[in-house]
């Protein structure tokens, strides 16, 4: 239904191979996307164990009903995003006010930075990097793990994600860094 938009009215769903058999006394199906315009965002589905339940008029009922909702369940969708950007921008401005309220003060404006991006993004595990002056070498002066701020640590440029990061300049996503070709995370002990 989802996959192809379109509608499927079954007087026998045991018999139709597209249907899936969760149930076995389920006899009967009506099943209706849910559109916005072209897309199907899901489906409505009523089954009975009654073969041949359902009529050309409840699968037009249906449709409408399947038609409204869609339009209320996308604007309830939507209205979620828009809270949330909201929410998100509303959690940067106030992070962005506590790091100028932080001033000179190197562990205070980590900490607000790390107080920011946990308002916006889950960071069980949080650090601030910065590269030394000789270039050489990456500090951590904020180490967050996991409830647990740990000292500062010194590590080569060329070891870790964070020295590629900053030698390149660039950002970087890695999703499962177990499964990333090229990266080797450095365990530090805390």
């Amino acid at each position: 239904v989802v996959a192809h938009g379109t509608t499927i009215h079954s007087g026998d769903v045991q018999a139709d191979k597209r249907y899936l058999s969760a149930f076995a006394e389920i006899h009967s199906g009506l099943y209706v996307p849910l559109m916005i315009g072209e897309r199907a965002i899901g489906s409505i589905s009523v089954e009975s164990r009654q073969a041949d339940r359902f009529s050309a008029n409840d699968e037009r009922l249906l449709q409408t009903l399947a038609a409204q909702s869609a339009i209320a369940i996308e604007n309830a969708r939507l209205y979620q995003e828009a809270v949330k950007a909201e929410k998100r921008k509303s959690a940067l401005h106030q992070g962005g006010l506590e790091i100028v309220r932080a001033g000179h003060d190197i562990d205070a404006l980590c900490k607000a930075v790390h107080q920011a991006v946990q308002q916006v993004m889950p960071a069980e595990f949080f650090v601030v990097s910065l590269i030394t002056e000789d270039g050489r070498m990456v500090e951590a002066p904020y180490l967050y793990d996991r409830g647990v701020i740990l000292p500062n640590t010194r590590l080569p440029v060329e070891a870790g994600i964070t020295g590629r990061v900053i030698k390149t300049e660039k950002p970087l996503l890695i999703k499962d860094i177990q499964k990333s070709r090229g990266v080797k995370p450095i365990m530090v002990d805390g």
